[in-house]
C-alpha cells in the first residue's frame, strides 16, 4: 500500500510539473522593438576623411527582425543599402548579408554587403564591409538613437 501511494504522489509531482506553465521562461524578449529608430552618426572609411551626419534606419519587421537602410552620398557616390530579415540572437549583437547594387559605367554590378556589430543602450558600432572586386572597403558606423 505505500508503495501505491509513493507512486501516486511522484506521478503527481511529476504531471504538475510538466503542466505548469513556463512560457515566461521560454519567451524570448523582442530586441527588435529595443533596438528599432534612427541612428545618425559617423562613417569611418580608411585612408579617407570621415563622413559625418549619417543616417541608418533599422525597422521592425517582427519578433527579434529588423530591415537595416542606408541611404546616403558618400564621397559624392550614393549608397543605398537595404539589408532584410536580420535575426536578433540577444540584446545587442547585429549581423546581416545583403547584397548593394553598385552602379558602374558598364552598368549595374552586384557586390556583397556584410554587415555586424553591436547596439546597446541607443548606441550602434557597426561594422559594414562591402566586397567591391579588387578593392573590397570595410566602413565604421559610430552612432546614436534619435
Amino acid at each position: 500500500m505505500k508503495q501505491k501511494t509513493f507512486c501516486a504522489v511522484i506521478l503527481s509531482i511529476l504531471l504538475g510539473i510538466g503542466a505548469t506553465s513556463c512560457s515566461k521562461d521560454n519567451e524570448s524578449a523582442d530586441h527588435a522593438r529595443t533596438i528599432a529608430g534612427t541612428y545618425k552618426g559617423v562613417l569611418h572609411i580608411a585612408n579617407m576623411p570621415d563622413v559625418e551626419n549619417v543616417t541608418i534606419e533599422i525597422i521592425r519587421d517582427g519578433v527579434n527582425q529588423v530591415t537595416l537602410k542606408m541611404n546616403e552620398t558618400v564621397l559624392t557616390l550614393p549608397i543605398n543599402i537595404s539589408c532584410e530579415s536580420i535575426v536578433l540572437y540577444n540584446d545587442q549583437d547585429i549581423s546581416g548579408v545583403t547584397t548593394y547594387n553598385m552602379v558602374t559605367e558598364a552598368g549595374t554590378v552586384p557586390v556583397p554587403v556584410t554587415i555586424k556589430g553591436t547596439i546597446k543602450s541607443g548606441t550602434a558600432s557597426l561594422t559594414i564591409q562591402v566586397a567591391i572586386p579588387n578593392l573590397p572597403v570595410e566602413v565604421l558606423f559610430d552612432g546614436k538613437k534619435q
